[in-house]
Order: structure tokens, then C-alpha cells, then sequence
């Protein structure tokens, strides 16, 4: 399971160039029929969370209805793999991370981004109010947790401590799962690593006083698309441009163009 989580990031719309997609492949083939509605699978890689907000909202107001959209927002299981069901076809986009794409296209799946939906990174270092961390080389010899050794709260912390010249024995990284908020809070780690627009505000919500100290300045989010069948499927390679016309339509309905 890949926790959904540099300055300035994105949400990206991948596009996957192999696997064939029904779905998005409107034109290859026989034409779509006016006034028919399109299916579009999503997967959200994460359980029901803040942020994926934009999705839910599109759809509670009826957007993707308005493109001829009929989308399905997938959440995944904690255990599943984060690119399986849209390699196997069963999802047409996936909301990720932008260095988990990269991971992807180290393993041969070729994405593509398509769409940006962050302007400023939302992962950041969280530590108490009156913590002395203000830089990241103040976090040598500390304790920072983390869900675990992957997702974007992962990479946000490897950034930072790269730039800053700390390698990972210098600083004590304890995988705590998703309780960097009580983790905190019963002073068992330094800092932790979270969301500004989901473990920042839980606790603020509960009055706990902490700020965030930016830790990354180069990670990306990213959601990622199939394009359509392939050539060997039946399709010429500028039949995917269909589906570009279909994603498109996705990302305006969803306030994301």
C-alpha cells in the first residue's frame, strides 16, 4: 500500500501507452454515439481522505455527467499493488505521486502526466510549535516518523536530507504507519511526516501546536490515464488521441484543466 502524498507539485494524469483501454477508446474502433455515456474507472490509491476532495466534489455536482462521463472512484486496499488494477485494465486513472511514476517507468509501465492538480507540494515535516527543528540539518540525530519506506511522505523526506547532506543513519526513521498524529502527540518521535491538508489540520483541529517545515522541494503528485488499445490491438497509434479529447473532458468537469 503507497500512502497518497519540491516547492511547487502536481497531481498528474498519466496515460498508460500499452494496455488496451475500452473505456477511453471512444474512437478506435467504431465511433462513440451521440449523447452515450463514457465509463471511466479512477482509483484513489488511498482510503477516503481530504485529498481527494476535488474528485468527490466533481461528482457530487454532477460534472463528469455533464462531459458524458459515468466515473467510478476506486479506493485501493491497503495491501494491493498501486499500479496493478490499471495495468490489468480495470482502472483508467490512478491519483499518484510523480516519484512514483518514475518507479513505474523504471519497471517498464509507460505513463504519461496529463494534468496538474497541486500548485504548492502538499507533504511537509511536521514537528511541535516549540520544537527546536527549524532546518533540516537540525533533524540529525532526531527521530522522525513516517508510515513506512514508500509513498510521497517517504520521498519528502529523502529529498530534503539529500540536499542537506544527512544520509539515513544520521537521522532515526521509525515506520509508524498512519499515526503520525498520535505519534506526535505522545512525544514518541521529533517530527513526522504528513500532509499539510490532512494530518497538519487534524491536528490543529485538535489543538495540538505544531507548524510544518517544509521538507521537499522537488516531489510531485500525479494521477495516471490508459490512452486506449494499442496499435497491436487493432488501433493506430492516432487513434489514442481520442482518448486525449476523453480525459480532457474528465479534467474540465473535475476542475482540474
Amino acid at each position: 500500500m503507497n500512502q497518497k502524498r519540491s516547492v511547487i507539485s502536481r497531481i498528474v494524469c498519466l496515460v498508460l501507452l500499452a494496455a488496451a483501454s475500452l473505456t477511453l477508446c471512444v474512437a478506435c474502433g467504431t465511433p462513440q454515439a451521440p449523447g452515450r455515456m463514457r465509463t471511466l474507472s479512477m482509483g484513489l490509491a488511498y482510503i477516503p481522505n481530504i485529498q481527494f476532495a476535488p474528485f468527490y466534489v466533481a461528482d457530487a455536482l454532477g460534472y463528469y455527467t455533464q462531459a458524458g462521463l459515468h466515473v467510478t472512484l476506486r479506493h485501493h486496499a491497503f495491501s494491493e499493488d498501486e499500479f496493478g488494477a490499471l495495468v490489468a485494465g480495470k482502472e483508467d486513472v490512478i491519483f499518484a505521486g510523480g516519484d512514483e511514476m518514475l518507479q513505474a517507468r523504471s519497471r517498464h509501465i509507460p505513463l504519461i502526466d496529463v494534468v496538474n492538480l497541486y500548485a504548492q507540494y502538499p507533504v511537509t515535516l511536521i514537528v511541535p510549535a516549540d520544537s527546536p527543528i527549524h532546518t533540516i540539518a537540525d533533524l540529525r540525530g532526531r527521530t522522525i516518523g513516517t508510515p513506512g519506506p514508500y509513498g510521497e511522505t517517504y520521498f519528502g523526506l529523502l529529498a530534503p536530507l539529500q540536499s542537506a547532506g544527512l544520509s539515513t543513519r544520521e537521522v532515526q526513521i521509525q515506520y509508524i504507519g498512519f499515526t503520525q498524529g498520535a505519534a506526535l502527540v505522545g512525544h514518541k518521535i521529533d517530527a513526522v511526516m504528513g500532509y499539510l491538508n490532512n494530518e497538519f489540520v487534524a491536528l490543529q483541529q485538535a489543538q495540538v501546536a505544531v507548524r510544518p517545515s517544509r521538507a521537499s522541494g522537488r516531489n510531485q503528485q500525479a494521477v495516471y490515464s490508459r490512452p486506449g488499445r494499442s496499435p497491436q490491438s487493432g488501433c493506430r497509434p492516432g487513434d489514442t488521441q481520442s482518448n486525449d479529447s476523453a480525459v480532457a473532458g474528465w479534467e474540465e468537469q473535475a476542475g482540474l484543466s
